[in-house]
């Protein structure tokens, strides 16, 4: 139960955010910017829509960039974090699309559960299962 709340949480922020992990900047041979290693995130996404993103999924979680990302090296995915906020993105996504698609429904978001923690907080034994 746990593991999938904490799923649920992680995929809930990362989705409903924006999506993905920050990938490192890449300088293409014209100069532009480029994102690296993006896998939920759309590949042409610009640069500071990315860092918007991002940032609003660390202050849901109460983190900092290095609590996904090695520093320096964004697009690396030696971060267990960072794996699991992609399949957090997608529950995200998938609860918006699929269950929430109805006029004036309210999104999901990383917020939901994590309340600018690092993990949601744990329902009250009393709800049972």
């Amino acid at each position: 139960m746990r593991t999938t709340l904490t799923v649920l949480a992680v995929s809930l922020c990362l989705v409903a955010g924006g999506v993905a992990l920050a990938p490192r900047a890449a300088r293409a041979d014209d100069g532009a910017w480029h994102a690296k290693n993006l896998k939920i995130l759309p590949k042409n996404i610009s640069k500071a829509h990315i860092k918007k993103i991002m940032k609003r999924i660390a202050a849901s979680l109460g983190v900092k960039c290095e609590h996904c990302h090695v520093k320096d090296h964004f697009d690396a995915d030696t971060k267990r974090p960072k794996l699991a906020a992609r399949h957090m993105m997608k529950l995200v996504h998938t609860i918006n699309t699929k269950f929430l698609n109805f006029p004036k429904a309210k999104k999901v978001s990383c917020w939901t559960c994590h309340r600018g923690e690092k993990e949601p907080a744990e329902p009250p034994k009393n709800l049972g299962d």
